[in-house]
């Protein structure tokens, strides 16, 4: 992995990660209401969810290439690591997505399609897959039951859905404190995802070299199928943020406060 200089988060195109979707360019402003599900999708406010679809994908290793397939049982990753792959599930769009127990699932928001006519809670024909990795004692799938928050903006990128039949592995998530407040610029983050699909793999180490407002700047490597993965303190095991997509120079994430924000005012 090699060390990368700070970059303007102003400045820099992004582009998305998921295995089926990409954004060229973010817009300038979005919306700073919250609703009982948060539902702010990107302009033009009539975009559908066939508007949402890739028009492009992209990779973006930083340096060599540490994406390392996951090995029986996570036997090759840190052993505090061990026990959290089991939480760590495939959306069927072709997302990475983390169960933070209790059913509620996280990921990017561009990974749950919506429409104007479903409403902002729906989402009929979205699932978790869990157990793609060696060792695993067999794959499950959880149906979504419900859109909880979605935030698909210029500033934040992040979902929680409540699904059925939820693994029992889970990784905490307090939902009621921001996380930006445990992140400062840090080497010891990592990731856990579903490139291009295929079955588990983890990023090494990697750090957040620059964050600003609600999105930070990373370098763990991804390649689509990645996004909506949870990085991961791996000190104290916390979730900083969900991975986003690619930028010119480094991979991009959103930090979680304004799930947080949402949950506290429920």
């Amino acid at each position: 992995m090699s060390q990368i200089g700070l970059v303007a988060l102003s400045a820099i195109p992004l582009i998305l990660s998921c295995n089926t979707h990409s954004l060229s360019t973010f817009s300038t402003s979005y919306p700073h209401s919250h609703s009982t599900v948060a539902e702010q999708n990107i302009a033009p406010d009539k975009k559908t969810a066939s508007d949402q679809k890739a028009t492009h994908d992209q990779e973006k290793i930083i340096g060599d290439n540490d994406l390392t397939p996951v090995s029986e049982n996570g036997e090759n990753l840190p052993e505090a690591l061990r026990p959290l792959i089991a939480a760590i599930g495939q959306v069927s769009i072709g997302c990475t997505a983390t169960h933070i127990g209790n059913g509620l699932v996280l990921t990017a928001g561009h990974c749950i399609l919506t429409s104007p006519r479903s409403g902002p809670t729906y989402c009929r024909g979205v699932a978790v897959v869990w157990g793609n990795y060696p060792g695993s004692t067999g794959q499950t799938v959880s149906k979504c039951r419900e859109v909880v928050f979605r935030n698909y903006t210029s500033a934040s990128d992040i979902a929680l859905i409540r699904v059925e039949n939820p693994p029992k592995s889970f990784i905490p998530l307090d939902l009621k404190t921001g996380s930006s407040s445990l992140a400062l610029p840090r080497s010891n983050i990592t990731m856990l995802s579903f490139p291009r699909m295929r079955p588990l793999e983890w990023s090494q180490e990697c750090e957040m070299s620059e964050y600003k407002e609600k999105k930070f700047l990373h370098s763990c490597d991804t390649e689509p199928g990645s996004s909506g993965a949870a990085l991961i303190d791996t000190t104290t095991l916390k979730i900083i943020g969900v991975h986003g997509g690619a930028s010119d120079e480094l991979n991009y994430g959103s930090f979680l406060d304004d799930l947080q924000f949402h949950w506290k005012e429920k």
